[in-house]
């Protein structure tokens, strides 16, 4: 990325909100309510995001650590107890 498209960025973000700001107005203004705005709907799915993984970094993690028998007992075998 060049220097100018990394300056884009932020005026492009910019642009989005505000065009979201215009059209949460006429929203409000149709129905009554106000939609979600978008910098809050990128956080919430940054969050979301953050615990899917989280999630599956824990399902990965018990997968690697448990034993292969505890799973399923299909053999019929009887264990001793000691």
């Amino acid at each position: 990325m060049t220097v100018s498209q990394v300056l884009l960025i932020p005026r492009l973000l910019i642009l989005i909100n505000a065009a979201c700001a215009s059209v949460g107005m006429v929203f409000l203004f149709l129905t009554g309510e106000l939609k979600m705005p978008a910098d809050a709907m990128m956080v919430s799915v940054a969050v979301v995001a953050i615990f899917v993984g989280f999630m599956v970094a824990l399902f990965w993690a018990d997968r690697q650590t448990s034993s292969p028998g505890s799973q399923s007992d299909a053999s019929g075998q009887k264990r001793r107890s000691f």
